[in-house]
């Protein structure tokens, strides 16, 4: 899950060299897909944290029924 959310921030990360290093110019499209990968990246990991909290309450509760037998 981390390989491809990092392999998303690519382009990302490419600008923002190409900024540093060369002087490139960052356009307003440029800026606009910047926030909505962020924003996507942002959405991507906080489900996958949401649904991973409630599978590890899932299997704790399973665990405390099958003690309880």
């Amino acid at each position: 899950m981390i390989v491809s959310l990092a392999h998303l921030l690519e382009p990302v990360f490419g600008s923002i060299f190409a900024l540093v290093i060369f002087w490139e110019r960052l356009s307003f499209s440029n800026w606009v897909g910047f926030t909505v990968v962020l924003i996507g990246l942002y959405v991507a990991v906080s489900s996958f944290v949401a649904v991973d909290s409630t599978l590890d309450k899932a299997i704790i509760v399973a665990q405390k029924r099958l003690d309880i037998y």
